[in-house]
Formats: structure tokens, C-alpha cells, sequence
């Protein structure tokens, strides 16, 4: 794992959605966030959790105007518990985008990140942040307002 994405892979698996080594998780990535992907991938197996992943170029073409039956089947058959998506939103793409996380949220219940990636500054910057001073303080200027409007 490229040293610089660990912190925001260890976010995103430990922090965001608690994986733990009962979980099974299901990662659905596309080519150009394939490093952001196996960082997150990396750190959810280092949990003792079962691994999946599906590459959107080996089922569909791009821009991905449905949700393969493909990765649909082997997730049914994974039955997660967690998932990602991580990948480069295209125009388009909600005709694979919103069947997939019904099938993830609705269907199976799992926890669930949806990563649109530009670049990988959002995992080196924005999900490398330590969320847990992240909410003491957002719980502290809550509590501060709240009290500023009872007045």
C-alpha cells in the first residue's frame, strides 16, 4: 500500500464503518482508483475481514449505463456485511450507481461508503483526518450554539 493513502484507508475501514473480522466486505472499484481501492482493500483484510472486489471494466463498458447482473450475483452470493464503492464518477453512471447501492443498502443492509474519487488528494487530505477530534469538536460547536440560541 502506497504510504500516503494508508491513513485515509485506515479511516475509511476502522474509523467510517468499523470493520471487524466477522464482516464480509464487498468493494466495487473502478481502473483509475484502482490504488485507493486495494489501500482500503489492504486495511479491511488486515481487520480479519473477507475481501471481495469487482473492477467495473471487467463487466461493464464505460460510461456503465446499468449495474452488471455479473457483479450483482457474486455480491448476492458474498452477502455482505460492508461495502465500498470507490471509483471516478462518469456521466451517466447513476444507472449503475443507484441499483448497486440499493442491492448493498436495501436489499442486503450492509454499511456503506460511496468514495467518488477526482484524485487522490481526498484520501491523502480528507479521509486521512482524525475523525474522532473531528466530532469532539463539531459535538462541542453544536453544544455552543445551541446555548447561543436559548438566550
Amino acid at each position: 500500500m502506497r504510504r500516503d493513502l494508508a491513513p485515509g484507508a485506515r479511516s475509511a475501514v476502522r474509523i467510517c464503518l468499523n470493520v471487524a473480522n466477522t464482516d464480509r466486505v464487498a468493494v466495487i472499484k473502478d481502473q483509475p482508483c484502482l490504488e485507493i481501492a486495494e489501500a482500503i482493500e489492504e486495511e479491511a483484510r488486515s481487520t480479519g475481514a473477507e475481501v471481495r472486489s469487482w473492477t467495473m471494466e471487467d463487466h461493464v463498458r464505460r460510461p456503465a449505463t446499468e449495474f452488471p447482473r455479473s457483479i450483482g450475483d457474486a455480491i448476492l452470493k458474498l452477502r455482505p456485511t460492508v461495502s465500498y464503492f470507490i471509483g471516478s464518477g462518469q456521466k451517466g453512471e447513476l444507472a449503475f450507481r443507484q441499483p448497486m447501492l440499493h442491492l448493498l443498502t436495501h436489499e442486503l443492509g450492509c454499511r456503506h461508503r460511496h468514495i467518488i474519487v477526482n484524485d487522490d488528494q481526498l484520501m491523502k487530505d480528507g479521509m486521512a483526518g482524525d475523525y474522532e477530534e473531528i466530532y469532539r469538536g463539531t459535538k462541542q460547536e453544536r453544544s455552543g450554539t445551541k446555548t447561543a440560541y436559548r438566550r
